[in-house]
């Protein structure tokens, strides 16, 4: 099991997108994204989501060669997808409670 402090650039970079994604989850998510939730809760969850699913993130590192060149905008769409992502979780929660 690698530990935080010895990974490299690349991975580092694949953490804090996996983070990125997670925290717009949150933000976007029914549950947590209330206002009743305290922020430091929803930083621990996004925190420990994203380390629960970082080993199971399987990439080509000879992919990311050239990642600083577009980091910007793979953390955009990282964040699009975990919006999209909340908004569709928010979604079902309000067809649920709708229908019931």
């Amino acid at each position: 099991m690698n530990s935080l402090y010895m990974l490299s650039e690349v991975k580092l970079l694949i953490f804090s997108l996996i983070l990125i994604r997670m925290v717009a989850f949150i933000v976007a998510s029914p549950i947590f994204g209330s206002p009743q939730v305290s922020n430091t809760v929803k930083i621990l969850l996004c925190l420990v989501m994203a380390i629960c699913l970082f080993p199971a993130v399987k990439v080509d590192l000879k992919l990311y060669d050239g990642l600083a060149n577009n980091i910007i905008s793979l953390a955009a769409r990282e964040a699009l997808v975990g919006l999209c992502l909340g908004y569709l979780c928010r979604l079902f929660f309000y067809a649920v409670s709708m229908t019931g």
